[in-house]
């Protein structure tokens, strides 16, 4: 018997980032191992999302700790219990030597996206600056290790070569995967309808979850910038965390602009795996979704917009250039409040939102689960064979 373990404590009710990834992984290793195969997963057994009825994998429960306590102590404690084979690890994270061959998922560099937060006011102060350093030593011997290092884009397969010194060689790129309920459902949305239930006759779509480098404190100057311009839409901000300062501040500024709540922005909750259809809905009625993230190891969301065939204007920084491809509207600067307006005010002149993207959904749909699958399944068995598990 071949024992996998797999490092699954990002698994959530609600998974969202590296959590969605490690819970889509562990179900497409539920439908590919071969028999032999045991599948042990550590998790937080008290947040873990819904798996498919008779689903093979054995969950061990583990305790939260440190990342630290956990890379180096309670990971390869567990190992040792469980008489592991293969450890993998559906995040970067802090590792050391364990003495079995290591699969990796890498999702982004967190001293790169440090550095874009604290260009727009998100500063980290010197203790978590100090900690952020450690890690990074740590995940960057731990990718040094493993057998192969899986990333969720080329730009970061090309990044952690340079930034971590990981061999090219032991890389293989494995897109996140777009929701296929997204194309199910996209095509059945009454869009009318959905305009409708916010009572506004056109809208523009972005996010403000409250991290930084998603670029949103321009958004009430763009907002009042349009308006100007005689563009009668509505902003729906959605993502936003109501209780954090981040969103109050984004409010108070969209006010002090003169701008009207529920005419000229609306700002719309967090969207849960319960509500996903909503977030279907949102995605599909837009005129456009507006991204002006200014670093992505992918861009999950404007993926998700080109996926529901709404017309995406997008910042091409980071992987998302890699992620939208030909089929989007390229910001030329993300952060040039008149540069976003002018291109927003000739996508509409143009009526580029009323555009066919047929082959925009096409296009998406080479970020698959499957494809997941089906790269991490070539990684395990080719470890199996070197080693002679």
């Amino acid at each position: 018997m071949t024992r996998l373990l797999i490092d699954g404590r990002s698994l959530t009710y609600h998974p969202k980032g590296v959590g969605r990834y490690a819970y889509h992984l562990c179900c497409q290793l539920d439908l590919r191992l071969p028999s032999h195969w045991q599948m042990d997963i550590l998790a937080h057994s008290d947040c873990l999302p819904e798996f498919p009825d008779r689903f093979r994998g054995r969950f061990i429960s583990v305790p939260r700790v440190s990342e630290f306590r956990a890379g180096l102590a309670a990971v390869p404690k567990q190992i040792k219990k469980l008489h592991a084979d293969i450890l993998l690890r559906p995040g970067e994270g802090i590792g050391s030597y364990y003495g079995i061959p290591i699969i990796t998922v890498c999702h982004d560099i967190n001293e790169w996206i440090a550095k874009v937060q604290a260009s727009l006011g998100q500063t980290r102060g010197v203790f978590r600056a100090l900690i952020d350093k450690a890690k990074s030593f740590y995940i960057g011997r731990a990718l040094r290790q493993s057998e192969y290092v899986l990333c969720n884009s080329e730009f970061i397969r090309q990044a952690i070569h340079e930034y971590y010194k990981v061999t090219y060689e032991k890389t293989k790129l494995a897109y996140c995967g777009v929701d296929s309920r997204f194309y199910e459902l996209s095509g059945k949305i009454d869009q009318e309808k959905i305009r409708g239930k916010y009572n506004v006759n056109s809208y523009i779509l972005t996010f403000a979850t409250g991290d930084y480098r998603e670029n949103f404190l321009n958004l009430p100057r763009i907002i009042r910038a349009l308006k100007e311009k005689r563009i009668k839409t509505t902003f729906i901000i959605a993502g936003i965390r109501a209780e954090q300062s981040y969103a109050k501040k984004l409010h108070r500024e969209c006010i002090q602009l003169g701008l009207i709540e529920g005419d000229d922005f609306i700002f719309e909750g967090f969207l849960g795996e319960n509500q996903f259809i909503n977030l279907v809905e949102l995605y599909t009625a837009a005129d456009f979704y507006l991204e002006l993230s200014l670093h992505e190891g992918f861009g999950m969301q404007v993926a998700e917009a080109m996926a529901c065939g709404t017309t995406c204007i997008s910042s091409a920084k980071g992987a998302l250039k890699e992620v939208i491809g030909e089929h989007a509207i390229i910001l030329s600067n993300p952060v040039d409040v008149d540069d976003i307006v002018k291109t927003i005010f000739f996508a509409y002149q143009h009526k580029q939102h009323e555009r066919n993207n047929a082959s925009q959904i096409h296009y998406t749909r080479k970020f698959s689960w499957d494809s997941v699958g089906c790269s991490t399944m070539e990684c395990l068995l080719a470890v199996a064979k070197k080693y002679g598990l």
